[in-house]
């Protein structure tokens, strides 16, 4: 009903230098030669190509070096040849705010010096960095130029490694159509040229892309093929990779235990690698199973784990998905409240990165909880918007989902036409999704799904009389430790009258940090209402926002404390940077690193105090809490009072009412 939270794995493809490889030298020839030769420049970028691998720090100290010599010999090339070494030694550190401000550079000195190989090299990797940011058109627009630059007879085995990136990105776009043809193109040139490591990669695409049409039969042929090469020419962290998506695509089909069983294989090889972002993702993809297990503890453990590592992380597109998951157990838990919540959170962190499958998600989970409460104008609304989007991202596994729901909707509430037009739909889109060569393939792993739950029977009986005897046991000598029970619980209750009234003193003590903070907002310029605000370029002397930490740093501060563009609801991080005539990148870079937070939380932040203050104001006394965060820039009441209580650890009601008896 809700839609599959389990997140697939793919690959983006990454050309780093050490494919270009320096055969004719090793790393002692070049150091000899160094010493004797007129162009150091060159040497050196050699010597940075060559220790990358085993040496990021003395591979950027030789591309430092590099670059000194260049401009000092005035070769452009090696210069910008020097500049890409940095780039690329930022991206192994996974620095790629960074890695973007070196290429972009050596790609100015690139395209100068006629260089077209490197040129292709430097603009595929920043189509890589767009495309793992989310921006995936930039990308498809790097990687077609890099395909112009590039000598496509001479650097043939190059080719698959775009088109594989450049059907990635179509793939995230929800043009599944068009990524399957890049893919097919890729697997054409590898069969040329033999490719056994690009063949898995683009077989992987493929089985995504098919998934995600709702063709489950193609999906699983391209997954085997994937598995099979991986296990006899990949490293164990390509075959967990494998493991995901085939336990992905056994979620999506209905075949839970056989998911459970990949996941687990997949988390078991995450957990001896240490890696913390996929074992995120394997633990979010077993609280999925176990929500489809109807295990909601079990569920919710794992899902948390996730959601407590992404927090560390700073994942927030992981954040999205790890809040919708958890929005989905209490639906069915039916705390209908903490649902919300949750189906909030990670709509507002969607609509931050524009991901327009998972806002069609979230408006469909919101739209089902609206016709539980009862509020069936707003789930028709939610639901239309939802539909909508589905039919333009041509995602039938979405649309499938939406359907479904929307039918069940229209016959709850008697209209019964309605329903019956969904459900046809419904039933043409499954036929085009399962066909005549699936249901053999369905029937064996049905049987294999009973032969597991009989062995799990046999195994659960087991265990329950193991249960029963050992309650008697606990019974017989259940009397000997009932007064024990009853001390340690008059224990109890003392201990929690005095936490009591120390949570009492610490929240009076909140409020009056919290009010502190209020007031310093309030004593600068003030900006204006909600409804008025525009964002213009913040002019600050000597600044201009671009590779300078502290001068951006400065720019901001003032921006949020005088101009208040956080009072607009909708506010996102590309309008806030180009309000300070920068970019995302560098904007995201110094908000995690100068105020240690993501963009999502500091705006939050400054919107909280600003609430905050108008909380204390008795002439604010006609407002609703609602309207009050409103005008603080929150889209939804549940939004502000989840953001509220994180940062001041408070509720807005406790904060008005107490702010006010202190003053």
């Amino acid at each position: 009903m809700k839609g599959s939270g389990i997140f697939y794995f793919t690959f983006l493809v990454f050309i780093f230098s050490s494919s270009k490889g320096v055969p004719q030298y090793d790393t002692d020839s070049l150091l000899r030669e160094l010493n004797t030769s007129d162009q150091k420049s060159t040497i050196l970028n050699l010597l940075a190509e060559a220790t990358l691998e085993d040496s990021l720090e003395l591979s950027m100290a030789y591309a430092t070096r590099a670059l000194t010599e260049a401009r000092i010999e005035k070769n452009i090339r090696e210069e910008g040849l020097a500049l890409f070494g940095k780039a690329e030694v930022k991206t192994y550190e996974f620095k790629l705010d960074s890695a973007v401000y070196f290429y972009e550079k050596a790609l100015d000195l690139l395209k100068a010096s006629g260089d077209d190989y490197n040129t292709s090299y430097c603009l595929n990797n920043l189509g890589w960095i767009h495309n793992y940011y989310g921006e995936h058109r930039e990308a498809i627009e790097k990687y077609n130029e890099s395909l112009a630059y590039l000598d496509k007879e001479k650097h043939q085995d190059e080719l698959p490694n775009i088109y594989i990136n450049i059907g990635n990105a179509y793939h995230h776009m929800g043009s599944y159509h068009t990524a399957i043809d890049y893919f097919h193109k890729a697997i054409l040139i590898i069969d040329k040229i033999e490719d056994k490591q690009a063949l898995p990669i683009a077989y992987n695409g493929l089985g995504l892309a098919w998934k995600y049409l709702g063709n489950f039969d193609s999906a699983i042929l391209y997954y085997d093929k994937m598995l099979e090469i991986d296990k006899q020419t990949s490293s164990v962290f390509d075959k967990a990779i494998d493991y995901g998506n085939i336990g992905a695509l056994y979620f999506d089909w209905g075949q839970i235990e056989q998911s459970r069983k990949f996941h687990q294989l997949s988390l078991d090889i995450y957990l001896q690698e240490g890696d913390k972002n996929n074992i995120s993702v394997a633990y979010n993809n077993l609280g999925e199973v176990y929500h489809k297990l109807d295990k909601p503890d079990s569920a919710l453990y794992f899902l948390n784990k996730a959601l407590e590592i992404d927090r560390k992380t700073g994942m927030e597109h992981n954040m999205a998905m790890r809040f919708n998951n958890i929005g989905d157990v209490y639906t069915d838990l039916r705390q209908y409240e903490k649902a919300l919540d949750y189906y909030h959170l990670a709509l507002e962190i969607n609509r931050a990165f524009d991901d327009r499958f998972n806002i069609a998600l979230n408006l469909k989970n919101i739209a089902h909880l609206k016709v539980l409460t009862n509020h069936y104008q707003q789930a028709e609304n939610l639901y239309n918007k939802s539909l909508k989007m589905a039919k333009e991202l041509e995602s039938k596994s979405l649309l499938a989902g939406i359907l479904e729901s929307m039918a069940l909707f229209y016959s709850e509430t008697g209209r019964f036409e309605k329903a019956f037009q969904y459900h046809l739909q419904l039933d043409v889109l499954e036929d085009s999704i399962f066909k005549i060569k699936n249901q053999q393939l369905l029937a064996d792993l049905q049987t294999q799904h009973h032969l597991d739950q009989k062995e799990k029977e046999i195994a659960i009986l087991n265990s329950e009389n193991k249960r029963n005897a050992e309650e008697a046991r606990q019974y017989r000598n259940s009397t000997i430790f009932f007064g024990s029970a009853l001390l340690i619980i008059t224990s109890l209750l003392i201990l929690m009258i005095y936490q009591f009234r120390l949570r009492k003193n610490a929240y009076k003590k909140l409020v009056q940090k919290n009010m502190q903070l209020a007031e310093t907002i309030n004593q600068k310029p003030k900006s204006p209402t909600n409804g008025n605000v525009t964002l213009v370029p913040v002019q600050v002397k000597n600044g201009n926002g671009n590779g300078n930490h502290t001068k951006l740093y400065d720019k901001l501060k003032i921006c949020l404390e005088t101009e208040k563009p956080f009072l607009l609801p909708d506010l996102t991080m590309k309008e806030l940077a180009q309000q300070l005539q920068t970019n995302s990148h560098y904007l995201s870079e110094v908000i995690n690193q100068r105020f240690g937070t993501t963009f999502t939380g500091l705006i939050n932040e400054y919107r909280v105090r600003e609430a905050c203050r108008m909380l204390g104001d008795e002439k604010k006394d006609h407002l609703t809490i609602e309207s009050i965060a409103s005008e603080a820039g929150f889209n939804s009441k549940s939004a502000f009072n989840n953001a509220f209580k994180l940062i001041t650890g408070l509720t807005p009601s406790y904060y008005k009412k107490s702010a006010r008896a202190q003053k």
